[in-house]
């Protein structure tokens, strides 16, 4: 079957779909399943997701002006250089949205969730390099397993949040709210030499 724009898809599983620099505009798709589908630099826009998977897809470049996403799966796709703020989430409905949004082994570098409230979101063992959280609510987000390399923690509420087992981050205390995270020795450390103390072997 193939993606048109205007339509509405239901409990349609797609498999192996190249459908790279392609164009779609409000498009519904409900309880749909994408497998191994490719969708590098396409354009989703104005189109919703509800209840779907996404795995092992090539997602990088993707463009997501005023799309919805609810009740959906990332699993072990590329979701290179995506700005997130722009999908059709307003900054308070975000975080009922995002709550059953799951990023699961996917790859989501230079990727942008600036000024998002992505309370409850779940990024399992995922690579995070250069990744921007800066100004969102980050409030019991689980990074567990996640390598957060240069990822950008700015004015972030990080309170309660999870990143044990997740590695390569730096995250200064001062700039962000990390009251009763949960962190895992060694990378921990790291919030020490981020603060203008000394440590002494």
């Amino acid at each position: 079957m193939r993606i048109t724009s205007h339509q509405c898809v239901e409990e349609q599983q797609f498999e192996g779909l190249a459908a790279t620099s392609e164009n779609y505009e409000q498009s519904e798709f409900l309880n749909c399943k994408f497998r191994n589908c490719q969708f590098s630099e396409s354009v989703f826009k104005a189109c919703s997701f509800h209840s779907c998977l996404f795995e092992a897809c090539g997602l990088e470049m993707l463009r997501i002006e005023k799309s919805v996403f609810k009740d959906t799966r990332f699993v072990k796709s590329k979701m290179l250089g995506i700005d997130w703020s722009v999908a059709a989430w307003g900054r308070r409905e975000i975080a009922q949205a995002l709550k059953t949004i799951d990023f699961q082994g996917c790859a989501l570098n230079y990727s942008s969730f600036l000024g998002l409230n992505l309370e409850g979101i779940r990024f399992l063992d995922c690579v995070l390099h250069e990744v921007d959280f800066s100004e969102s609510l980050l409030r019991r987000a689980d990074f567990s397993g996640s390598d957060l390399q240069r990822a950008i923690f700015r004015n972030t509420d990080l309170r309660e949040a999870n990143f044990s087992q997740a590695r390569n981050y730096s995250i200064s205390p001062q700039l962000n709210n990390i009251s009763k995270a949960h962190f895992s020795l060694p990378e921990a450390m790291g919030l020490l030499y981020a603060m203008d103390i000394q440590l002494d072997e």
